[in-house]
């Protein structure tokens, strides 16, 4: 059995393992997913209107030069993980974990998706003045793990000789 073959063999494995654990995890996920949308609802607008003071200020404000440093680097690390997904995914045995992209998205989706996520990331950002650095932070580190991710991906098909 050549390295290929072993690799290979290695994914398949793999994919077998996730795909018996993906429909919990999957639930979970959507639960969870759920449950935080009603309590920000609840928490944006519900316990304002009933008299409770608003714990997060949702005025915007002007951008210090720091967020918008912030903001560069959430863009770079965006654009940056928009990229090493369409190339792995230009791999056929490569599938995509992404539940809201599907397994295997063309071209059309890869852009729309991160276009939208990244407007919805700047957006909450701006509204949000109070956390910018850490909404910011922790949407350019995700980006930078599954960029970093990718291209071990890629490198590892084209080290077994897959184009």
């Amino acid at each position: 059995m050549n390295t290929l073959e072993r690799y290979l063999n290695s994914l398949q494995k793999r994919s077998d393992q996730i795909t018996k654990s993906d429909m919990g995890m999957q639930l979970v996920r959507g639960i969870a997913i759920g449950v935080i949308l009603v309590l920000i609802i609840m928490w944006a607008t519900g316990c304002a209107s009933m008299g409770f003071k608003n714990p997060i200020d949702f005025t915007p404000r002007e951008w210090t030069t720091g967020e918008k440093i912030m903001a560069g680097a959430f863009i770079a690390a965006h654009g940056a993980n928009w990229y090493s997904t369409k190339r792995a995914l230009s791999f056929d045995n490569i599938t995509e974990m992404n539940p809201i992209l599907g397994e295997r998205p063309n071209d059309t989706e890869i852009a729309s998706y991160f276009i939208v996520s990244g407007l919805i990331g700047l957006g909450v950002a701006h509204y949000m003045p109070e956390w910018r650095y850490w909404i910011l932070g922790g949407y350019a580190a995700t980006n930078i793990y599954f960029t970093f991710h990718d291209m071990q991906l890629t490198e590892n098909m084209k080290a077994c000789g897959i184009n």
